[in-house]
């Protein structure tokens, strides 16, 4: 979603009414538990997975999150 389109921290709380530090935080959160540094390496590591598709993210149903509050879901 949001994350991967290059959206700034700002640009998605604004979307999503949230905080920049949310999204900040959000972001942060997802990175690390991706093992990467930045959104250029999440991109490069969900394109090695083929969970990219020419038209974004491509999750399977049984790997999306419970939560529907999730600011990058």
């Amino acid at each position: 979603g949001e994350l991967l389109t290059g959206a700034t921290n700002r640009q998605i709380g604004e979307r999503l009414s949230r905080s920049t530090d949310t999204v900040k935080a959000h972001r942060a959160s997802i990175l690390n538990k991706m093992g990467v540094a930045n959104t250029v390496q999440l991109v490069s590591v969900l394109a090695a997975a083929g969970v990219l598709g020419r038209d974004g993210l491509t999750v399977p149903d049984e790997m999306r999150a419970k939560s529907t509050n999730h600011p990058f879901g």
